[in-house]
């Protein structure tokens, strides 16, 4: 599909056909069919479950809000760009269509120019300022040059973490770089987000050339993302004393969603998306070969778990 106007609160877009050998450039969306996030009110859940208007090749087409919102924002980041979004690209109501084109899932996203994730509107994640700051360079540069010198610089007798420590827990912070009372937004955004939380996500972020990630009008890098996460892995049992969610709510605390992270960065390997290809068959035998029930409702994280 290709957005055409996103004016007037009308969303119009058109619709052609290509073959997957011969289809021009584009982008596959990864993104939620429900609300982005959990634990919303049930007037908000209804807004999001409430279908919107939207016009394809001229014809009234329903589509759910979230979907909606990340159209909306792509009319102006993507403008007149090919994109492959399989609620609309994929007819729903023909199980025939429906079945053949999930079975070419797989090449859908490892054919795309790059995947597109979208986790849903800023204006959802009060935590968003706090998080994005914790991927800033100044702050990110003088946690891994520390974390460094503390390998490196090695005291007998003393903790060679002991730096890392007092920075890490806003004990002993140059000025505007204490990150304590950030880190459970960290813990926040991933527990809140739906995105993370589904199985079907591995895929589509294996397979891609490139990644794109949307929080609203919110660009995050990727790389930033993984790479900060592998930290929190490394770190867990100094962080968690900065969040609460750690203790209160074990099965979806710290880490579980650094373990997360680091599965989906790992899957990747450290060069990047681009560093490791996988065909259809072989990431598909991954992410449904074990044999877990209703594995899309299950919680990305425990299944990583399972799955290592």
């Amino acid at each position: 599909l290709r957005i055409t106007s996103s004016s007037n609160s009308i969303l119009s877009y058109s619709i052609d056909e290509f073959s997957i050998d011969s289809s021009p450039e584009y982008s596959a969306l990864s993104y939620t069919w429900g609300p982005p996030v959990t634990g919303l009110d049930a007037t908000a859940k209804a807004h999001y479950d409430l279908p919107q208007d939207s016009r394809c090749n001229g014809r009234r087409l329903p589509i759910l809000r979230n979907l909606y919102e990340a159209l909306s924002q792509l009319a102006s980041t993507h403008p007149d760009k090919h994109l492959w979004v399989d609620a609309i690209c994929i007819n729903q109501g023909d199980t025939s269509e429906r079945g053949s084109q999930v079975a070419q899932m797989g090449d859908i996203y490892a054919n795309a120019e790059r995947v597109i994730v979208w986790l849903g509107d800023n204006t959802l994640y009060p935590e968003l300022d706090d998080f994005v700051w914790l991927q800033g360079a100044e702050f990110r540069e003088y946690l891994f040059e520390l974390e460094m010198s503390s390998e490196e610089n090695k005291v007998p007798g003393l903790n060679p973490l002991s730096k890392l420590i007092d920075f890490l827990t806003g004990r002993e912070c140059p000025e505007g770089l204490n990150p304590r009372s950030r880190w459970q937004a960290y813990e926040d955004f991933y527990g809140r987000c739906r995105w993370w939380t589904r199985a079907w996500v591995v895929q589509e972020v294996a397979l891609a050339k490139e990644i794109e990630m949307y929080c609203g009008n919110v660009k995050l890098d990727w790389n930033r993302l993984k790479s900060l996460s592998n930290l929190v892995r490394r770190h867990s049992t100094i962080l968690s004393t900065c969040i609460r969610y750690f203790e209160q709510k074990e099965h979806i605390g710290l880490g579980l969603h650094a373990l997360g992270m680091y599965a989906l960065r790992t899957i990747c390997m450290d060069g990047g998306p681009e560093a490791f290809r996988v065909n259809a068959s072989g990431i598909e035998g991954f992410v449904f070969g074990y044999g877990v029930p209703n594995i899309a409702e299950t919680r990305l994280f425990d299944f990583l778990d399972y799955a290592i």
